[in-house]
């Protein structure tokens, strides 16, 4: 459903006069992309097209919080997309994917970029955080990276991360033949003294600034 195509059919479907499901019958054309690609493409003229089709009041999606008007009594969130999150979400997160660290602010915890379609990561994995509690959110890439070190029984050597760093660095920048790099890597485990004494240090430099 491109931009051009949405907006043709919005304005054929708002001069029917029948209901959006018998507009896509005639048309053989998918109810769920016609309003997914309407309500990306040209949102204010789908809010205009349901305020002509419905007698209800604005109310608040279920996923997202964004206000929108209901096309039914049973309509839950303001697009199929949200729909779509909202079922995914309670199945698999337990309705917490929402409270994944940084997904709220479209931020990869890895890459800190901005970025879209992040995902929500288990820091722990699914498996040894069944309560869905320790979430953050990853770009496609960054939680490709993240999954597939993540099950390497070598993960926790520093000699592995050390030629992993240099050999990805070289290829990087491979037009310019470096002779390599030295890189050095230390893996150690934080207590909860060492989380402590950094949130002290941190809160005593806020405190002097």
């Amino acid at each position: 459903m491109t931009k051009a195509a949405t907006s043709t059919y919005l304005k054929e479907l708002t001069a029917f006069g029948g209901s959006i499901r018998q507009f896509c019958v005639q048309r053989g054309l998918s109810i769920e992309l016609l309003v997914i690609g309407i309500q990306s493409h040209h949102p204010e003229g789908w809010n205009q097209y349901v305020r002509s089709h419905s007698d209800l009041d604005f109310k608040s999606c279920q996923y997202c919080s964004r206000e929108f008007l209901p096309m039914n009594s049973r309509q839950k969130t303001c697009s199929r997309k949200c729909g779509s999150h909202l079922r995914s979400d309670y199945k698999y997160f337990g309705g917490k994917r929402r409270h994944a660290v940084g997904l709220e602010e479209g931020i990869c915890q890895l890459c800190e970029k901005e970025k879209s379609n992040l995902a929500a990561h288990h820091v722990y994995g699914k498996e040894n955080d069944p309560e869905n509690d320790y979430m953050v959110a990853l770009c496609p890439g960054c939680h490709q990276i993240v999954g597939s070190l993540g099950g390497r029984s070598d993960v926790t050597s520093p000699e592995m991360w050390e030629n992993l760093i240099a050999l990805a660095v070289t290829r990087k920048l491979g037009h310019r033949r470096p002779l390599g790099f030295h890189v050095c890597v230390e893996i150690d485990e934080l207590s909860q003294s060492d989380i402590d004494e950094e949130i002290e240090m941190q809160e005593a430099n806020a405190a002097h600034a």
